[in-house]
């Protein structure tokens, strides 16, 4: 699909992905989406999707800590105001690499910053500058800034966060509840300890810290569930071609190198997992199905074949 957009009289043509089929009502309109995701939706039984319809709705099953260490809470943003543009924040999507980007002086230096989000209608209306140690300035207006975030595919993101926090539970320190969950001590087999994790995540009620929190959860409001109003949401998958196009719309200097990318989590403690492993198990796709369900959805990424939901 592509989309016409127009930012300070700057026409661009923005090539948006298969995903934003399934937020387009409410990304552009903002309204809740209540549209059915048909095109991805899984229809697994005989009868088809008559008697299985399932919506995105922006509503993950989520119970986070208040033990964890708040890394990238919601409302995590970077804010420029020479280039009047809101980056919001999501765990385990390229935001170490963004961070980056946006920091350069010539994309505006952008401000670590605590953002405010509209309930009724998911719009970005105001932030507050982190002055460090958990300190925020004065509120200030985020009226006719650019708004853009990323995501990424659910099982890719998952795998990569469970890894972060499988090896950092194991270490302990001040990693939050992770260091006390069961699934921590089970180390003398890969999928044994996912397994593990999953059934601490169901006894949770969801998922307790940040790294394996849905990203619907990071792209709504937390209460009201409405999705934040986008003016752009690029993906991991094709990260390169949309910053490209962000340095355009937005007038950001060309970076012709990009970030290295955030190393994956190494060392004994790391669980040997891989993505192989992980599609080889229809058990395994089926609980990443059921936990991450709205961000198959939301963002219009194809469910494994093997997933019922």
């Amino acid at each position: 699909m592509r989309l016409k957009t127009t930012v300070s009289n700057l026409v661009a043509v923005i090539t948006m992905h298969k995903f934003l089929a399934a937020v387009y009502c409410v990304f552009i309109l903002n309204v809740l989406c209540s549209c059915l995701v048909l095109d991805h939706q899984q229809c697994p039984s005989e009868g088809g999707c008559e008697d299985n319809q399932v919506e995105c709705n922006w509503t993950p099953s989520i119970h986070l800590s208040p033990n964890s260490q708040r890394r990238h809470p919601h409302g995590l943003c970077w804010v420029s105001e020479s280039h009047r543009y809101v980056y919001i924040n999501v765990a385990k999507v390229a935001s170490t690499t963004l961070k980056q980007l946006t920091g350069l002086p010539g994309s505006g230096r952008a401000r670590q910053s605590k953002c405010t989000i509209n309930p009724e209608n998911g719009t970005v209306t105001h932030f507050q500058p982190h002055l460090g140690r958990g300190e925020y300035g004065a509120m200030q207006s985020t009226q006719g800034f650019f708004v853009f975030g990323f995501v990424r595919d659910p099982l890719e993101r998952f795998l990569s966060g469970f890894h972060t926090v499988a090896k950092r539970g194991a270490a302990g320190g001040a990693y939050g509840d992770s260091k006390r969950m069961p699934f921590v001590r089970v180390t003398h087999d890969g999928k044994t300890q996912m397994e593990a994790f999953f059934r601490d995540v169901i006894r949770n009620g969801g998922p307790w810290e940040e790294h394996t929190a849905q990203q619907a959860y990071y792209l709504s409001h937390p209460q009201s569930k409405v999705p934040i109003a986008f003016d752009f949401l690029g993906s991991v998958e094709l990260f390169k071609e949309d910053w490209q196009v962000l340095e355009t719309m937005l007038d950001l200097a060309h970076v012709r190198k990009m970030p290295r990318r955030n190393p994956a989590e190494r060392g004994a403690t790391r669980n040997p997992m891989s993505m192989s492993d992980l599609r080889a198990s229809s058990e395994l796709l089926q609980l990443v199905c059921d936990v991450y369900q709205q961000d198959f959805l939301c963002l219009n990424y194809s469910m494994p074949a093997v997933c019922n939901l």
